[in-house]
């Protein structure tokens, strides 16, 4: 046996092939033990220095200790190998000790002092070692199962294999990692982290914000693991249970799995492959991963004042991906199949309907607030998203209710969007159904043929290119806004209430019996008059105007006009003067029923007569000219031609204002003057 002693200096000391007790000094001094049971003793407990050295870090294999030791409170460092027995006294300053264990430690020790600093750490990475006890006790002091004493630590890092292992720390933020196994944890006060491997465990978090990692990724059985935030017990069903445990990250494997997670705060869990089903309730800042297989998760944020940004897409392998709540709600991928209530707030939710084309499912309650769901449908050509009676709107197997407004993005297929509270819709090309909601609408029809019903006040509406129906219903607040490009093709209002074409819609078909109006604009417009009394101007253009049942007012306006009264008393109203060309046609006047008026203003012969007048029988002459001064309403019953003449008689000429098909006998009882 020999005693090796150092020097202050930089030493290479070498023990003998006896059992050695080496004491290096000061310096940087290298050991090497040698044969034997040697001993080391390093003392590094002196010195006032402040140094940011590494870790100190020995290993433990077949050949025995070896590694270094530093001194973080002077320049002393020792290298050494084939130690069998370490004792080493720290400084007053914060160290932290890796101790890796990958041999036997029969007849090898450590017996670490970690001085003085107000937190030193020890990690010990044992996975090599089974059935292991590491306790540490009141004083700080450790009871361990394999040999060694520690003393002064404040923190651990203890990583073992499984069996029947019991670790136990005290205050600090510990680490504790076991393999499968029966062990029993306890981690004391602090922001511990457990992580165990399989197995039937205990644990005990004690005070602090501790967190169980679960790795289960090995499992081929099926598991059930239930967190409850409001009580921090988490467990797996019939193998694994906690106390003081406030977040879990779980890592299961193969089988069909079952999660369900009530108040839980910043868990995470990854179920693997298998058919998996997760439940939670009231979630806040959760991640959850289906993996493999077809995987179900019911989400309920009832309640919760957690309301943000939703947004769900396709994760490219058949199920979804994406935020529900975002910040404080649920990050999830892998889910095929999805049920979630949202929050009590303004739900802002966005959901790419390629994820439906994929096979993904999911059914959605927006909850109390005024909520907006944006549903993009690019990649489901000829979707169909309705809002029912009821509020709910189903969109292949996907059902929504309690949103109250919604902006669809249709296809390039014929699809069928709308009819919510308030909607954004741009329908993309195709031959599209766009219905509007009971708010404030925005359309957007894009190319090909679409139709918009529901149109009412505050809504506005775009056709686009193609053919493009508009259904005009309620205007209780005002009309609707639409709007056609010049090339936007030939384009129809359908309306129950009065109203007026826009610019580029060529035709207006009223519905119903009210009494309504129906004005055209500057170009040829068709425009069909409803059940009831209407009002029909046709304004610039050459129009062609039908009365319908009722009492009709027909106006061609500028223009050569086509009037058609139908059923009923109508009137003719002729309020221009232009050219013969322009001459309107009258396809239907029924004698004794129908009526022509003639605007004073227009028709200055007549600008003393009173309002409502009929024409005197001195100014209506029958034949093809006028014979006196006082003809100036000229009918030639041969050919249906209605000619005005200003002057009678005079030298002006008279003006062919309109033809009467069928060449009705019209005489001066068949004429009124507005």
């Amino acid at each position: 046996m020999a005693d090796i002693t150092g020097t202050a200096g930089d030493d290479t000391l070498a023990g003998t092939p006896l059992d050695d007790v080496i004491r290096p000094g000061g310096g940087f001094d290298t050991v090497d033990g040698g044969a034997g049971n040697d001993r080391l003793l390093v003392d590094f407990s002196a010195g006032n220095l402040v140094r940011a050295r590494f870790p100190s870090h020995v290993t433990l294999d077949a050949e025995g200790w070896s590694g270094t030791i530093q001194s973080r409170v002077s320049d002393d460092v020792v290298s050494f190998s084939r130690v069998e027995r370490i004792e080493a006294r720290l400084g007053a300053r914060d160290d932290w000790f890796y101790a890796t264990i990958t041999g036997p430690v029969a007849g090898r020790s450590l017996a670490i002092d970690a001085g003085g600093g107000s937190y030193d750490r020890l990690s010990l990475l044992a996975t090599a070692l089974s059935n292991v006890t590491f306790k540490v006790g009141a004083s700080g002091g450790v009871t361990n199962s394999f040999g060694s004493t520690f003393n002064g630590f404040e923190s651990y890092e203890v990583r073992v294999d499984g069996g029947t292992n019991a670790i136990a720390t005290a205050g600090g933020a510990d680490v504790i990692e076991v393999g499968a196994g029966t062990s029993n944890i306890a981690s004391g006060a602090g922001d511990d982290t457990i992580v165990t491997r399989g197995g039937r465990d205990r644990i005990d978090g004690g005070a602090g914000r501790d967190i169980w990692v679960i790795d289960y990724a090995a499992t081929t059985e099926g598991v059930s693991v239930v967190q409850n935030g409001l009580y921090d017990t988490p467990f797996i069903q019939d193998r694994s249970y906690a106390a003081g445990i406030e977040t879990i990250d779980a890592r299961l494997g193969s089988g069909n799995d079952f999660v369900r997670l009530i108040d839980s705060a910043g868990s995470s869990v990854a179920s693997g492959s298998g058919a998996d089903s997760f439940t939670l309730l009231r979630p806040n800042g959760i991640t959850i991963d289906g993996g493999a297989g077809y995987d179900y998760a019911r989400i309920d944020l009832s309640g919760t004042n957690r309301f943000w940004e939703t947004e769900l897409h396709s994760d490219g392998t058949g199920g979804f991906a994406g935020t529900i709540s975002r910040y404080n709600g649920v990050d999830l991928a892998g889910i095929e199949k999805l049920s979630v209530t949202l929050a009590d707030g303004v739900d802002l939710v966005t959901i790419d309907g390629a994820a439906f084309v994929a096979g993904a499912q999911v059914q959605m309650d927006g909850g109390l607030g005024a909520d907006h769901l944006t549903l993009s449908l690019a990649a489901f050509p000829g979707a169909r998203a309705t809002v029912r009676a009821d509020g709910t709107m189903l969109v292949g197997k996907n059902l929504f209710s309690g949103f109250e407004s919604f902006r669809f993005e249709g296809s390039a297929g014929n699809d069928e969007l709308g009819g919510g509270f308030s909607n954004y819709i741009d329908a993309g090309a195709g031959n599209d159904i766009l219905r509007a909601g009971a708010g404030a609408d925005l359309l957007f029809g894009g190319d090909g043929y679409d139709q918009f019903y529901g149109l009412g006040s505050g809504d506005e509406a775009t056709g686009g290119t193609g053919p493009d129906v508009y259904y005009v219903e309620d205007v209780s607040a005002g009309l609707p806004m639409i709007h056609e490009d010049v090339d936007g093709g030939f384009d129809m209002i359908v309306s129950s209430v009065g109203f007026a074409l826009p610019q580029n819609v060529e035709r207006l078909r009223l519905t119903g019996s009210a009494d309504v109006y129906g004005y055209g604009s500057i170009g040829a417009d068709q425009i069909f008059g409803n059940a009831g009394n209407n009002l029909l101007i046709g304004d610039a253009g050459n129009d062609t105007i039908e009365g319908g049942d009722g009492i009709d007012y027909l106006s061609g306006g500028t223009g050569s006009d086509s009037l058609r009264g139908g059923a009923g008393t109508d009137v003719f109203v002729f309020d221009t003067l232009e050219t013969a060309a322009e001459r309107d046609t009258v396809l239907d006047f029924t004698l004794g029923e129908d009526r022509v008026q003639l605007d004073r203003s227009i028709f200055s012969a007549f600008a003393d007569e009173p309002l409502g007048a009929a024409l005197g029988a001195e100014n209506f002459r029958l034949g093809t000219r006028a014979l006196d001064a006082d003809d100036h309403v000229i009918y030639n019953a041969g050919v249906g031609g209605l000619f005005y003449d200003p002057d009678g008689n005079g030298i002006v000429a008279a003006l062919l204002i309109a033809r009467f098909i069928g060449n009705p006998l019209l005489s001066a009882g068949d004429f009124t003057l507005a």
